[in-house]
């Protein structure tokens, strides 16, 4: 999970420097919203490659050290087996590495193409570039708002300033903010309907 939720993040990095190019393309050299992409690049790769160097470093097994003192003797070992696993990873499957960040990019470059579908039948007519970088901010703000479950509130409101900064309207941005969450609603009744039933199929028989 550690290691998929990195190569999630590492391609977000990418999707957003994809986002910023598609920028310089589409947008004026000035434009507002230039600047705060590239700041928000920045951040993510500090923090990305903070991530990974934690990852490396060994804090796992000296977190469970630490934790051992306070009475907890199987964190220690958890901890090493888990530096471990990790370093032994990412040293002796960097190709798994670049596949899992392969997929996952492909992932967002296949959500642009969604947010184009959205937006074309919303009645906006946007170029693919232009697509591109509302689906690359709009990853970023979910970036550097992970704290926030959903990012709820915050990035609707990212989409409306990038919006507004593309020419576009903030009634627009609310709009295409309100079908992606119903189809985020969707696919989490689709979840709970399919763990339902795996767990009715996966209840003991009662005894006889």
């Amino acid at each position: 999970m550690i290691v998929a939720k990195t190569t999630i993040t590492i391609a977000q990095g990418l999707m957003l420097a994809l986002g910023i190019v598609c920028a310089w393309i589409a947008l004026p050299p000035d434009s507002a919203l230039l600047r705060p992409m590239q700041w928000l690049l920045l951040l993510e790769v500090v923090a990305v490659g903070g991530f990974v160097a934690v990852q490396l470093g060994g804090v796992m097994g000296a977190g469970g050290r630490l934790l051992a003192r306070f009475g907890m003797p199987l964190a220690a070992a958890g901890g090493a087996a888990l530096d471990d696993s990790l370093g032994g990873f990412y040293r002796r499957s960097p190709s798994r590495l670049a596949r899992s960040i392969g997929f996952h990019f492909f992932g967002w470059v296949v959500s642009a193409l969604e947010t184009y579908l959205i937006l074309m039948l919303l009645g906006l007519e946007v170029s693919l570039p232009t697509t591109m970088v509302i689906e690359a901010a709009s990853t970023a703000v979910r970036f550097a708002t992970f704290m926030v479950p959903g990012s709820l509130g915050v990035l609707e409101g990212g989409h409306v300033a990038v919006f507004v900064a593309l020419g576009l309207t903030g009634a627009a941005a609310l709009s295409f903010s309100l079908v992606r969450r119903i189809r985020e609603a969707a696919w989490v009744g689709v979840g709970f309907i399919v763990l339902a039933a795996l767990s009715r199929s996966a209840a003991p028989a009662p005894a006889a």
